[in-house]
């Protein structure tokens, strides 16, 4: 009976790998594979996608493996595989990029009572729209990229207690038809590119929003990165870069629950850079003393002793302007910017 179970399967799956490998077909799939031991369910739907998989079922062990990819630029997956009513999945939707992930389920193969349950995932989209997501029993999360001239890569692995998440972007050199940079006779004509990006993470009634957004004439790397485990589980935004010109959009805001909202940069930002400057001006003095009187007031407002939740919070922005008549003379002029957002939630 096990026998034929495992010939009806692969049969099922040479199938399916020829339909999946036609564009524009959508998969709407369901599986369950169960011992005395285990309970094993799959659940799958997309579009332009590929699809394999293979299992063997034994009374006392099970070993499953699968995994699919994108093969058109535009598509769609959502995908739940779920051990004894622990569920682990990723998704995602992009109109002009690829996915993939890759699923490992080992119990007790061996005859040493190990067992591994795993789910691995890779998101990348280029001068489009990503929209993915990953989730365990303990947590949920949620991410959009919005790239503009830029391309942007994500990995996670996925556990039924752990998740590990990190996305790389970058700006894109804007070039004409036949392959060479665009150079513009004035700032007004200078190429807009950059990014969008959200990325929210909630456990129960918890979460963290963290937004991006960095649209001008630059040279920028953006990233994110996400670590969880039962209970707590850290989300941060970061990015650097180089703007010929004045940036059309800088800015980086994060939410938590009970918490309030973090901006960066730090409200209206206005400075300069002046040669000759002996000492430290009397405003960076000020803003010193202002952000003392801050944490101390915030302290009061949010003792640990009431509050369920704490959360580390490091924030830093950093932008320095130059001056120049010609702006696209001195190597340097325009604005170099970095900004980085990263919330530690803890439950007590």
């Amino acid at each position: 009976m096990i026998n034929m179970s495992l010939i009806k399967l692969i049969t099922i799956s040479l199938l399916v790998i020829g339909l999946f490998a036609e564009p524009g077909y959508s998969i709407d799939l369901s599986m369950n594979f169960y011992n005395s031991f285990d309970d094993l369910s799959v659940s799958l739907a997309g579009e332009n996608l590929d699809f394999d998989g293979s299992a063997i079922l034994m009374p006392d062990s099970l070993k499953y493996s699968n995994g699919g990819q994108s093969n058109q630029p535009e598509g769609y997956y959502s995908y739940s595989i779920a051990l004894n009513d622990n569920a682990i999945g990723s998704g995602a939707a992009t109109n002009s990029g690829a996915f993939g992930w890759q699923t490992k389920v080992d119990l007790n193969s061996k005859g040493d009572g190990s067992r591994t349950f795993t789910l691995s995932k890779y998101n990348f989209v280029e001068d489009g729209i990503l929209e993915s997501s990953s989730s365990n029993p303990n947590t949920k999360i949620d991410q959009v990229i919005i790239a503009n001239n830029a391309a942007y890569l994500q990995k996670a692995t996925i556990s039924q207690d752990c998740i590990n998440s990190n996305g790389k972007g970058v700006t894109m050199e804007i070039k004409t038809a036949d392959q060479s940079p665009t150079e513009p006779e004035n700032a007004q004509d200078a190429p807009t590119k950059g990014f969008l990006t959200i990325t929210g993470v909630s456990q129960d009634d918890t979460f963290v929003i963290i937004s991006t957004n960095a649209q001008g004439d630059m040279n920028t790397q953006f990233g994110d990165r996400i670590r969880s485990v039962p209970s707590n589980f850290d989300a941060g935004n970061s990015v650097v870069g180089y703007s010929k010109t004045q940036m059309t959009n800088l800015e980086m805001v994060g939410q938590a629950t009970g918490f309030p909202t973090q901006r960066l940069p730090p409200g209206d930002l206005k400075a300069s850079i002046k040669e000759g400057t002996e000492g430290t001006p009397p405003e960076i003095v000020s803003i010193g003393e202002h952000y003392q009187q801050e944490m101390t007031s915030f302290r009061n407002r949010y003792p640990q002793s009431s509050n369920p939740l704490w959360y580390l919070i490091d924030q830093r922005a950093c932008i320095p302007l130059y001056e120049s008549e010609n702006i696209y003379s001195p190597a340097y002029s325009g604005e170099l910017f970095t900004m980085n957002m990263d919330f530690s939630v803890r439950r007590r």
